[in-house]
Parts: C-alpha cells; structure tokens; sequence
C-alpha cells in the first residue's frame, strides 16, 4: 500500500493534480488500454485515450513507466512524452514484479492524469530453455555452449542445469566423455564455476538430446524426476 502510495504521489507530482476553471467544461477522464499480465522476458502495448472518444484515438500524453521487480528494492522510471502508445518491455530475469503506467493530459489548460497496472508473471512451472540440440560436431558445440554461458550472465542468482537424454546404444564410455568434454570446456576455457553446473541424466531415448536451463538457487524440484542421475559439477570427477 505504501508503495502504491508513492507511485500515485509521483505521479501527481509531474503532472499535478486535475483543476478545472469555474464555469468551464469538465476536464475529459484518461482510459489506457493495456494487458493485467504479462510474462518476463515479453513486451507489450499501451494505449491511452480520452473518455468517450472516437477510436482510433489520435490524442496524446505524456507517459510515466515504473518497473519494480520482486526483491528489488528500487524503482526503474522512464518517461516517454507526447504519445498515445507506448511500448514496454519487461525485465529479463526470471522474477515477478509490476509495470505501473501513468497517462497525463498534455494540455496544461485541464490537466489530468489515468494510471494501470500490469502485472509481470515469473516462469515458475517450465524455466526457460537456453539452448537444445542434438547431435553436433565438436566445433559447433563449443560455439553453442560459449553462448549458453553468456546468457548465464543474465541470471546471477542461478545455476546451470544441463539435461542429457542419450541414445540407447552410446556406452558409458562415450556419454562419460562427453560429460567431461562439456564440463571442461564450460569450467576450464570459460572459467566457468563448477558449483554452479548441474548435469541431469534422463532416461534413453533415441537420439541424442541436451538442453540448458537456468534455474534459482534452491528450487532442485524444479527438476527431480523418476529415474534421472543427478550429478553436481564439482563432484563430478570424485
């Protein structure tokens, strides 16, 4: 409640509060437009009109953009002037939080201000997939795996989860060295931490198949499952 208060209060601090001079029309109310929820990672539409007005409106505002982030202790502000639509694009991480949108009349002979909320919704039930593939040559792989750990960068309160579905006929031997192949050129060409790599085993399948998820700290249920070997990074080669 607080927080709402305070975001109100900035609000009517840029555009000040609705004055209507004695005997002259009723300022017209601001309507925006825009989506309840959206997803991290995704963008969206506003739009804002007057009251009553035919659409497609062509009038404009001046916009106020307040992003909060779930644990984040700080406001993200962006003012976007003179628009009737504006385009928003959340946050990266996998974190809930709330887009609050502020509309002002632009004609400071009958000022007035409209406010929305959007809310951003964490990917809790299926993290979000880094990269997958299949059967590559060497080279390649490197390449897919360099790109894997760049997109880590976005998710500093994560470890990596690294999923392998084998084919039946592949021997120990081979899956082994394969594993060990990943790990070091993540951990030791890339100066990756070992800690923070999680290989999981599936059952066998057909073909090969090897995914990467970044998943928060403290949420391994996220990815238990019947039958599957889990093996931490650093104990690895124990």
């Amino acid at each position: 409640m607080k927080r709402l208060i305070s975001i109100l209060t900035l609000g009517l601090a840029f555009f000040s509060f609705c004055v209507a001079q004695e005997g002259s029309e009723p300022c017209p109310l601001i309507e925006i437009s825009s989506p309840e929820t959206i997803q991290f990672g995704g963008k969206f539409k506003a739009f804002a009109s007057f009251q009553n007005e035919r659409q497609p409106s062509t009038s404009k505002f001046d916009w106020i953009v307040l992003k909060e982030r779930e644990s984040d202790n700080k406001l993200e502000t962006s003012r976007l002037p003179n628009t009737g639509i504006v385009e928003v694009v959340t946050w990266d991480e996998n974190k809930g939080g709330t887009i609050t949108l502020i509309a002002g009349n632009i004609d400071s002979r009958c000022e007035q201000i409209a406010t929305a909320r959007v809310y951003v919704m964490p990917n809790v039930g299926t993290p979000l997939t880094l990269d997958e593939y299949g059967k590559l040559g060497w080279r390649e792989e490197k390449g897919r795996l360099d790109t894997v750990l760049r997109g880590m960068q976005t998710y500093k309160n994560a470890e990596l989860v690294a999923f392998f579905s084998f084919p039946k006929q592949m021997s120990r031997l081979v899956r082994r060295s394969r594993l060990e192949a990943i790990l070091k050129h993540m951990t030791v060409t890339r100066n990756f931490n070992s800690s923070s790599i999680t290989f999981v085993l599936e059952e066998d399948s057909y073909t090969l198949r090897i995914w990467f998820q970044p998943i928060p700290h403290g949420n391994r249920d996220w990815f238990e499952c019947a039958g599957c070997v889990v093996i931490k990074g650093e104990d690895f080669r124990k």
